[in-house]
């Protein structure tokens, strides 16, 4: 079954990102492991399973294992919808789990200043529900600096957001580098 799930994964991550990239010189990226959590803790009211967040909820600690990159290239997030293609930054992240590139998605919600520092949105404000069993969670290897809105389609860490998925679910990643 997880191995099913895994090239499931794996085939939706290389369908929905258009690579243009190859794995070349990267380090070893079958490595990398983690979990995300579906919550947007800086909201107060509405659906707060509307982010995602590089976080351990019981350590409040940055929830990614990742290899360096080195200086020229970083990681992102992506919220991908399975239906349309569509596909979401969560920002650009170095493996250290330091605040990311479009630090707004801390400070979306009036609680912003009690979450932890660490890579991740809350979509308060875009009324997507990530818990319909349409989207997935996908880190990619981008340059840096990036100047391209797009994946780049060499895929890290990836999975699926259940239907149904509660608030304060955390999703383990599957690796999916080649």
């Amino acid at each position: 079954m997880k191995n099913t799930m895994v090239k499931s994964i794996l085939s939706l991550a290389t369908a929905v990102l258009a690579t243009h990239g190859s794995a070349g010189s990267y380090p070893d990226l079958r490595t990398a492991v983690g979990t995300v959590l579906i919550a947007a803790p800086t909201a107060i009211n509405g659906p707060t399973n509307q982010g995602i967040w590089y976080i351990n909820p019981a350590t409040k600690r940055f929830s990614l294992e990742l290899p360096d990159l080195g200086a020229n290239r970083v990681y992102e997030g992506w919220i991908v919808d399975d239906i349309s293609g569509q596909k979401i930054s969560t920002g650009l992240f170095r493996p250290n789990g330091s605040l990311d590139s479009d630090a707004a998605g801390r400070y979306a919600g009036p609680l912003a200043l009690d979450f932890p520092p660490v890579p991740g949105s809350d979509f308060v404000t875009l009324g997507m529900n990530l818990a319909d069993g349409g989207h997935h969670v996908v880190i990619t290897v981008e340059p840096y600096p990036d100047f391209d809105p797009n994946p780049s389609g060499v895929a890290v860490l990836a999975a699926r957001i259940p239907a149904g998925t509660m608030v304060g679910t955390e999703l383990t990643l599957e690796n999916v580098a080649q």
